[in-house]
């Protein structure tokens, strides 16, 4: 499965690539070997945190196709305080395309390094989009309101890995930002997502149509948006605060990052986040693979200008 994403902090794994469905050496299982559940959850496109089209997977689910193809790096770029790598795929879906653009920010403003991530979908006919996102972490928070499954679950789909996803929940945000966080060990994790409108975050769980209870109950959340020919999703995920069980204290549990701002105008993205504190940082990406463009956009009454890839402006 292509442009997938994975984030590690620490050495731990936050955002988790379920991988194979596999208990090496462990004869109980299978003898060690490949479970059954390798083919029908960890080969299928939602079992990885990539965006999904139609309930589908990528080249029909099949492995063999799939190596015949890959992503197509359009920039990559590492500094101090910058990193950046965009890559588009056109043929794991008909008549379709995804591009993901990953950011890794250091700024003196933020406790920790953030990552932003843009992804497009687009297609020649009305599609459903899915981008998952799977986390090795407590939910600890969500701004809006959560319709939790209580009594009773059922599975998202019936093929194509949706099979063993139960619903445990689903959230109308509060604003147009959808935000969730997890905690992990000492840390907290949230994740901010502009995401096309009305879209739906359903919480999931692991385990459905499991008889033999060969999948680990990883949690995870599927941005679901409404029926269209194109979605962009905007995320941000943010490391902030900290949390002492033997100390008995807690800091720092809310983002700092209290609104964030998307356009696309001209080329490029410019995405807004206003700190808690009261900075604004102004991220500006280009889709132009020419690391000597200069841009130039207006947007707001203003005009924003930088050379290359991308750059953090002052507001």
């Amino acid at each position: 499965d292509k442009l997938a994403i994975a984030l590690f902090d620490g050495g731990g794994e936050i955002l988790s690539d379920y991988g194979a469905a596999r208990f090496l050496n462990v004869p109980t299982k299978e003898g060690g070997r490949y479970l059954p559940e390798n083919n029908s959850w960890a080969k299928q496109s939602v079992a990885h945190n990539t965006l999904v089209l139609n309930e589908s997977s990528q080249f029909g689910g099949d492995w063999r196709e799939s190596q015949k193809h890959w992503a197509k790096q359009k920039y990559f770029s590492a500094g101090d305080k910058l990193n950046v790598v965009s890559a588009s795929l056109d043929d794991a879906y008909p008549d379709s395309s995804i591009t993901r653009t990953v950011v890794q920010l250091v700024d003196d403003a933020l406790t920790a390094p953030i990552v932003l991530d843009v992804l497009r979908g687009s297609s020649k006919r009305a599609t459903k989009f899915d981008l998952p996102f799977y986390v090795d972490a407590q939910l600890v928070d969500f701004d809006g309101a959560l319709s939790k499954r209580g009594t009773s679950l059922k599975p998202l789909g019936r093929k194509n890995g949706y099979q063993h996803l139960w619903v445990e929940g689903v959230g109308k945000p509060a604003s147009e930002n959808i935000r969730v966080s997890w905690l992990k060990d000492k840390q907290f994790y949230t994740l901010h997502s502009l995401a096309p409108q009305r879209t739906d975050p359903v919480f999931v769980r692991l385990g459905a149509n499991d008889p033999n209870f060969n999948l680990r109950p990883v949690q995870g959340v599927i941005l679901r948006a409404p029926k269209s020919k194109s979605a962009t999703f905007v995320n941000i995920i943010e490391p902030h605060g900290e949390y002492n069980a033997a100390a008995e204290f807690t800091i720092g549990s809310e983002t700092q990052i209290v609104k964030a701002d998307h356009v696309e105008i001209d080329g490029a993205d410019l995405i807004m986040l206003q700190l808690r504190e009261g900075k604004a940082l102004t991220v500006a990406i280009s889709n132009d693979p020419d690391p000597q463009r200069a841009h130039r956009v207006t947007h707001a009454g203003r005009d924003w200008q930088w050379q290359g890839f991308i750059e953090v402006l002052e507001n």
